[in-house]
């Protein structure tokens, strides 16, 4: 049998056939698992039945612009190594729903006027990138019980309650997203070790960043304009907050609800003066933040 092997091997070669050669990262399915690795229709939504799969709304024709609101447009339970990209997602109850899935990469879809955006419960490893989320009811993305995910390069525009939600979610990282209208931009909810970096946010009706019930975040280098407090702090310690540019912001800067707030930082900018409850975390004007202008 093994001489059977290398002469076959040898004829691949002689006859000018090459094998295929593929590249770390990228999704390699047969093309005649393609088309199964899905089931429904645009009214109903779409699940994904296999894991390996790529599901290309563009390639394949499919819309989802007139949702059902009882219904998810595209649902992935307990699947690895899927990619869902340029999809148009509107009137759904959630847009893209993961549940117990990981090594998903949801990319360049446009998701809106859906109760909840993208939701992620139960999983992890997954990146979320260059999407577009808009006047979604209540949020933009929520991640629940999800760990070591990446939330980047996205849009959120008046996503009415929250832009980004992490709720008991660990490890993940929020980059270079920008959010804008909605009550919080990004909210982290009994979250640690979460990286908030190099995202704008503008316009919030209570605060940009949220920090509640929370330890060992990371937030940095984030820009907040215009929003009616920049950070709000309730329960929180042993945050890093540092180098974030919070000016033009309607009420304080940061907004502390309790007196055990112990969080470090330096190099931020802020544009009014804290409250009370924020005199533990920063006591020294210049050693932790300077005036905007």
């Amino acid at each position: 049998m093994k001489h059977i092997l290398l002469i076959l091997v040898g004829l691949l070669f002689i006859s000018g056939c090459e094998l295929p050669q593929f590249s770390k990262g990228e999704f390699h399915t047969a093309p005649e698992a393609y088309n199964r690795c899905y089931t429904g229709n645009n009214q109903d939504g779409y699940e994904i039945t296999d894991s390996i799969c790529v599901f290309d709304c563009e390639e394949e024709g499919i819309d989802l612009t007139e949702g059902s609101p009882s219904n998810t447009a595209i649902y992935i339970n307990q699947k690895e190594n899927v990619e869902i990209k340029n999809c148009e997602i509107s009137g759904w109850n959630y847009g893209i729903y993961l549940l117990e899935s990981h090594q998903i990469t949801i990319s360049n879809n446009n998701i809106t006027n859906s109760l909840l955006g993208i939701y992620s419960r139960l999983s992890s490893n997954n990146e979320i990138l260059y999407n577009n989320l808009a006047n979604n009811s209540e949020k933009g993305i929520l991640l629940s019980i999800s760990y070591d995910n990446e939330i980047s390069h996205n849009s959120l525009t008046n996503n009415d309650y929250i832009g980004i939600r992490l709720f008991f979610s660990d490890r993940n990282i929020i980059k270079g997203n920008a959010i804008n209208d909605g009550f919080y931009g990004i909210s982290i909810r009994h979250g640690s070790s979460n990286i908030i970096s190099e995202n704008t946010i503008t316009n919030s009706e209570i605060s940009g960043i949220e920090l509640w019930d929370t330890i060992l975040n990371r937030i940095l280098m984030n820009i907040l304009i215009g929003n009616q407090a920049g950070f709000e702090l309730l329960e929180s310690n042993n945050n890093i907050i540092s180098n974030n540019i919070a000016c033009d912001d309607n009420t304080y800067s940061v907004n502390c609800y309790s007196d055990n707030n112990v969080n470090e930082g330096n190099g931020n900018y802020f544009s009014r003066r804290l409250i009370d409850g924020c005199s533990d975390s920063w006591p020294i004007l210049g050693e932790h933040y300077s005036h905007c202008g």
